[in-house]
């Protein structure tokens, strides 16, 4: 069999298959609308939910080994190290922000909150907050991986600012979107990302504050060891000896 179907061009073939037919139907099972496994905001049918989710990343891994043996790209091997990375972190902020933004737009429509009775509702406005959390989410992960190609002395500054707004942003999207009758308080889509982008803040942000003192104390012992050369400089000037006065002899007298 290996010769014949595993490793070769079938194989790639029908993997790649079961990977196009989980990305059209995760699109479909996961719509509030279709009631299969999720609703507006909460899991109809646990199975099908943990099963879908298990399913699209079981066709991932199998294109990507299958791939690795008849070409030699190592997929998983390069995205490994790529995720323990801060900017594997930015990737996976940028996914989760999306999930965000989708589950909280579908949220809004579905609880008419566009309409003029519904826009000031609590429900409502806990929504359009998680709207702004994946939308900031969305643009700033965005933005810093693509500052992360470039290396530059403001990078980490630009990084800093950017995980720690996200911070910020999604304290209050813990603490209002998947608390009380938030859009997320009940266990879906939008409850999960709201969290991994929290998580995923928290690490970034972290990672940023160690790498900036770091780089302090890098800097303040390479002065310290600059100002420790330049007195043992001096005091070695200081301890030469003076070259000794040479006395002039006595003149003579000519008689």
């Amino acid at each position: 069999m290996r010769g014949i179907f595993m490793g070769q061009m079938p194989e790639l073939y029908l993997s790649g298959f079961c990977l196009f037919l989980w990305l059209t139907g995760m699109w479909q099972i996961h719509n509030p609308n279709n009631n299969i496994a999720v609703g507006v905001s909460s899991i109809i049918d646990a199975n099908i939910y943990f099963a879908s989710w298990g399913a699209f990343l079981c066709s991932i891994l199998l294109c990507g080994k299958v791939g690795q043996e008849m070409y030699g790209v190592d997929i998983a091997g390069r995205v490994s190290p790529l995720v323990k990375t801060r900017a594997g972190k930015w990737y996976m902020m940028v996914f989760s922000s999306m999930i965000v933004l989708t589950a909280s737009v579908r949220a809004f429509l579905a609880e008419s909150c566009n309409s003029d009775s519904m826009s000031m509702a609590p429900k409502c406005t806990q929504t359009k907050l998680a709207i702004a959390t994946g939308v900031v989410g969305t643009i700033f992960a965005g933005a810093v991986t693509g500052i992360t190609l470039k290396s530059g002395p403001l990078k980490l500054l630009y990084e800093w600012n950017a995980a720690l707004v996200m911070v910020v942003i999604s304290c209050f999207a813990i603490a209002y979107v998947t608390a009380g009758e938030g859009p997320g308080s009940s266990v879906g889509n939008l409850y999960f990302a709201t969290w991994v982008t929290f998580i995923l803040s928290i690490l970034i942000f972290t990672s940023c504050h160690m790498e900036s003192i770091a780089n302090r104390e890098q800097t303040n012992a390479a002065a310290a060891a600059a100002d420790g050369n330049e007195s043992d400089e001096d005091i070695e000037l200081q301890e030469q000896p003076s070259s000794p006065h040479r006395e002039e002899p006595p003149e003579v007298e000519d008689l």
